[in-house]
């Protein structure tokens, strides 16, 4: 009977760990709202843009032609640089390390590459740090569950739409 015990609690927490390591696969909203990520995977995660606030370049940019698709522009690599930034894929090859997941991430506006860490934070909010070497040499971001994001700008636009009729 207890190596039937042994068997189940083993299971369970096998299953545990599997759900809890899938649960950042989905798609998500970086910190300034600039672009969606979806995370995609099994045994290892991936990362690709898949939504973008400005998908063509814009008089800010001062880098491409006004109007022209967003590009991987920065990329050091001279044949990467008419490479779509929508649909690109900005980190692969993510592992499991026992308290999140470890690879290497692509930063499409700075054209360079960087050792990150994810770790879920909550349902709905992920910490992504980027690093150089060792961590303590990086930065860190958060990204946060599209649903969630979804939901705050919705009730955030009520109330301003509530404020402005008010007036």
């Amino acid at each position: 009977m207890s190596a039937r015990l042994m068997l189940a609690a083993g299971l369970f927490l096998l299953l545990a760990a599997m759900r809890a390591e899938a649960r950042i696969e989905g798609d998500w909203v970086l910190a300034d709202g600039s672009a969606v990520v979806r995370v995609t995977g099994g045994d290892t995660l991936s990362v690709r843009v898949v939504g973008l606030l400005r998908p063509r370049f814009a008089v800010i940019d001062g880098v491409a032609a006004v109007g022209s698709q967003r590009r991987d522009i920065h990329n050091p690599e001279r044949e990467l640089r008419e490479r779509l930034v929508l649909g690109l894929e900005i980190a692969s090859g993510l592992v499991a390390d026992g308290s999140g997941w470890r690879g290497h991430i692509y930063d499409p506006s700075s054209g360079r590459s960087y050792r990150c860490s994810i770790k879920e934070l909550d349902a709905d909010y992920l910490e992504v740090r980027g690093y150089l070497g060792i961590p303590a040499l990086g930065r860190t971001m958060y990204w946060q569950r599209l649903d969630s994001y979804r939901g705050q700008v919705t009730r955030m636009l009520t109330v301003i739409g509530k404020a402005a009729a008010a007036q």
